[in-house]
């Protein structure tokens, strides 16, 4: 039973097409969920299953828009870091 659902919800890791179906899959998943959440991050930069935002509507509204894009899709959930004096994506 669990296989047939890691077939039927995603592909095996280390697959030569398993980074093309990850880039579709998230940049379908991310472009609809820009389109329906009321505030938008400022700039949006992905690689893979990184994101990088910049957030210009106050220290609140982030965690309001996690919130969001934590309950539009049951598997994919986003984590974050903030912060105003170090850059945190990807160790940079």
């Amino acid at each position: 039973m669990v296989l047939l659902k890691l077939f039927i919800s995603g592909t095996a890791m280390g697959t030569l097409l398993a980074p093309s179906y990850t880039n579709i899959f998230i940049g379908h998943l991310e472009k609809q969920l820009l389109m329906l959440v009321p505030l938008k991050p400022h700039m949006w930069l992905r690689f893979t299953d990184d994101i990088d935002i910049q957030w210009r509507h106050g220290r609140k509204d982030p965690h309001e828009f996690l919130d969001n894009a934590n309950a539009f899709h049951k598997i994919i959930k986003f984590t974050s870091e903030i912060s105003n004096n170090n850059h945190v994506f990807l160790d940079t």
